[in-house]
């Protein structure tokens, strides 16, 4: 009878111990992905004076695209796609498919350089004298292996690449603004 009170109790406790790793992975992963949520807003305003997402404006071609992230920046208009994305990424830019790797993890997804392109030359036709810029976001511990396409950037590229002069030149932004206008009266969201 003993044996069996000193076992149940070593259930109980093997129990409580898995409940308690279970809620620390959660926890860790929570504040993981809230940190880099709010270090991302932290970077779009450090480079933007207005954003704005999931857009649908039209394509050129009698059709519509949705655009994930437009912002507004003293170098021009950023369109801006993210991928969260962890470990080792093998890229190029003419390849139909790109392959990330994490530990054991092997993940394939499509180029999105194409579809990148597509959403650029939407918001160029609306903002003919505008300098229209495009990247991919990788956001998340992503790190280029043999090289990677200029238009692919880290958070941390993207904030160099934009941050330089940022919001200090409003003269830029406001020449811009009208522009930007333009795109929110012909948006369908």
């Amino acid at each position: 009878m003993n044996y069996l009170i000193q076992n149940e109790h070593a259930w109980v406790l093997v129990a409580c111990l898995a409940v308690v790793v279970g809620l620390a992975l959660i926890t860790w992963q929570y504040l993981r992905r809230t940190s880099e949520a709010r270090r991302l807003r932290r970077v779009l305003r450090s480079i933007a004076s207005e954003s704005q997402s999931d857009l649908v404006i039209p394509d050129g071609m009698d059709g519509h695209i949705q655009i994930q992230h437009i912002l507004l920046t003293a170098h021009g208009i950023l369109v801006m796609d993210l991928k969260q994305v962890r470990g080792s990424i093998f890229a190029g830019e003419k390849l139909e498919e790109w392959t990330a790797m994490d530990g054991n993890e092997r993940f394939r997804f499509v180029n999105p350089l194409a579809a990148l392109r597509a959403r650029t030359a939407a918001v160029r036709a609306l903002v003919r004298d505008v300098p229209v810029y495009g990247r991919v976001v990788f956001v998340g511990d992503a790190e280029f292996v043999r090289g990677r396409p200029e238009q692919a950037v880290t958070l941390d590229e993207l904030e160099s690449e934009f941050a330089d002069t940022a919001l200090k030149d409003t003269a830029s932004i406001s020449a811009f603004h009208a522009s930007w206008e333009q795109i929110q009266l012909v948006s369908l969201s």
